[in-house]
This record gives structure tokens, C-alpha cells and sequence, in this order.
């Protein structure tokens, strides 16, 4: 499986699309946590200075797994079109024919493309933990796995 794990990296390693979309999801998960934050902070708190409508921030612990892991959700489109992207070039300059030619199996084929998904999975879980990670210290409130598990639904 390493063997087609290296594979699948050098063809795209080099295709141009699949660094801005990574590169845009990578941002795109503290660029949108930031914004509700900022949102939050700025229009609703200011909004309601008594604090009667909000019950704390979204942001602080233990709440943060959950705001992160949801907001985070806005965007993940992106990893889907890059692995739909990524699938489709195989069949667009078939790559797949060259590679069953070659000896690859059917059934690795299979496998690779879904390990590839299950990588860029966990690397987005990664970002995610580390963005909520940031998030609730730099908000505040004292730190707390409860409600972790959300990010076990996104990884889903």
C-alpha cells in the first residue's frame, strides 16, 4: 500500500490544482472560524451588551469542538472537488488504463483512491483540532476534551 501511496503522491505532487485547493482549504478552515468569531464578537456582542440573548461564546471550551467542527463544514467542498478532480483526471488521461496495464489491480486501484480520501480526511481532521486548539485558548476558559467527539463527525 506504501508503494501506491507514493504512486498517487507524485502524480500530485506536481498538479497545480491540487495545491490552491489545499491551499485554499487549509486557510479556508481558520478564515472561516475567524469570521464567526469576528461576527460574534463584533456584531452580536455589541449588539446585546446585557449578554441576556447569547450564553457565552461559541469559542471557549468545551463549545469550541462543536463551533469549529460545524463552521468548518461550510467549506468542505473543497477537499470533495479535489478528490473528485483527482478521480476524474485518472479516467480524462488515463492514467487508469496505463496503470491496470502496468500490473496495478482493479481492486488496488480502488484501494489507492480511497486511501487518498482517507488522508486528506485526516489531515483535514488535523487542521480542524488545531484550529479549535487555537480558538478556545485564545478566547479562554478553562481547557476540556468534553465534546471532542465532534470531530470525529467531521472526519466522517
Amino acid at each position: 500500500m506504501k508503494t501506491l501511496l507514493k504512486i498517487e503522491w507524485l502524480k500530485v505532487k506536481n498538479y497545480t490544482a491540487f495545491k490552491v485547493i489545499s491551499i485554499f482549504f487549509a486557510t479556508g478552515i481558520f478564515g472561516t472560524n475567524y469570521i464567526f468569531y469576528y461576527f460574534k464578537k463584533n456584531v452580536i456582542d455589541k449588539a446585546d451588551p446585557t449578554g441576556m440573548l447569547s450564553s457565552g461564546s461559541p469559542f471557549e471550551f468545551p463549545k469550541v469542538w462543536l463551533s469549529v467542527s460545524y463552521y468548518t463544514g461550510c467549506i468542505l467542498v473543497l477537499p470533495a472537488l479535489l478528490l473528485l478532480m483527482l478521480a476524474t483526471n485518472e479516467f480524462t488521461y488515463r492514467t487508469s488504463r496505463q496503470n491496470i496495464i502496468d500490473g496495478l489491480s482493479r481492486k488496488q486501484f480502488i484501494e489507492v483512491k480511497l486511501m487518498t480520501a482517507l488522508l486528506l480526511a485526516l489531515a483535514s481532521t488535523l487542521l480542524v483540532f488545531i484550529t479549535a486548539l487555537i480558538f478556545g485558548f485564545a478566547v479562554g476558559g478553562s481547557f476540556s476534551f468534553s465534546g471532542i467527539e465532534n470531530l470525529g463527525y467531521f472526519f466522517l
